[in-house]
């Protein structure tokens, strides 16, 4: 496995993560990405988020942990290593990317991406959600004494749980561990706090 394509099947969109033998470079020349604007996130572990709507060139948001763009031809990239990274898209247009980690996961940041598409937007059912690849609950453990684990997926399935009845959307989920599975995946945990990151990426076409 070299490369995640189409990680969310709808023709409206191009989808994609990266593994160990693929760059965000290569990523974007396999997928015939040309002129568009990229833009990324700075990724503090926190629970803010931003509307993409008047970026023409390639950009980092700072102090953000997901990104939302009605805009076509914007690529919206999230970077990881163990945390889990979640893109979806809306028939209305939107997508969007989420960089779910366990500090932005305890402080709700999914929920609160969805809660403001439905708040603000009416957007309550007719997502496409993926799940990419993260660290499993049973390599995440969090205290060595209790062996107490953290569910990434769980918890984050919760949030949409709580705004979404999950019929309603169609959600995809990786069930691939970047720690278990550390030759194809980038493992924060499992390669000394590497700073090499996996990428997935999602743009409305």
């Amino acid at each position: 496995m070299t490369l995640l394509n189409s990680v969310i099947p709808n023709s409206n969109v191009l989808s994609f993560s990266t593994t160990k033998q693929h760059s965000l470079s290569s990523l974007l020349k396999r997928n015939a990405l040309h002129n568009v604007t990229t833009i990324s996130m700075e990724q503090p572990h926190g629970s803010n988020f931003q509307i993409i709507s008047d970026i023409n060139q390639t950009s980092i948001i700072n102090n953000v942990d997901a990104i939302i763009t009605n805009q076509k031809q914007h690529l919206l990239v999230v970077r990881s290593a163990d945390c889990l990274p979640i893109l979806f898209y809306h028939p209305s247009g939107f997508v969007g990317a989420i960089h779910a980690g366990r500090k932005s996961t305890l402080s709700n940041l999914t929920f609160k991406v969805f809660n403001y598409l439905f708040c603000h937007y009416n957007l309550c059912d007719s997502f496409s959600i993926w799940f990419g690849p993260a660290i499993c609950n049973s390599c995440y453990e969090i205290d060595y004494s209790t062996k107490e684990t953290f569910h990434l997926i769980r918890e984050n399935l919760n949030q949409l749980e709580s705004i979404f009845n999950l019929k309603t959307i169609d959600l995809y989920l990786s069930n691939l561990c970047t720690c278990c599975q550390n030759d194809l995946f980038f493992s924060y945990r499992n390669e000394n706090q590497t700073k090499k990151r996996n990428y997935s990426a999602i743009i409305s076409i």
